[in-house]
C-alpha cells in the first residue's frame, strides 16, 4: 500500500473531526495561565497550595526551544490564536 499525504486524505478516514470556534490575532506575551494549558504545558504544582504556577515561564522555554532565530520569543510576534471543539459522530 502506497503511503498518503495526510491532508490529502478523504474525511471519512480521519480519526477527529474539529469544529473552529474562533480565531483571533494577539501578541505571543498575551499567552494566559489557561491558553498555556491548552498549548499542552503541564506546568508545577505548588505542594503547600496545590497550585499550579510556572505555566507561562515554561511556555516561553518552549517557544525559545522551537523558534531559535527567526520569530523568538523577545520578538514578541503577533500569532494566529484558533480555539476549536472536537465534533463528536
Amino acid at each position: 500500500m502506497k503511503w498518503r499525504d495526510p491532508i490529502k486524505m478523504p474525511r471519512w478516514a480521519s480519526r477527529l473531526i474539529l469544529k473552529i470556534t474562533d480565531t483571533r490575532c494577539e501578541q505571543l506575551h498575551e499567552i494566559s495561565d489557561d491558553d498555556a494549558i491548552a498549548e499542552g504545558i503541564v506546568g508545577m504544582k505548588s505542594l503547600q497550595t496545590g497550585r499550579v504556577y510556572g505555566l507561562v515561564d515554561e511556555f516561553e522555554q518552549y517557544w525559545r526551544s522551537k523558534h531559535k532565530g527567526e520569530h523568538g520569543w523577545d520578538e514578541n510576534v503577533w500569532v494566529w490564536v484558533d480555539e476549536f471543539d472536537l465534533v463528536t459522530a
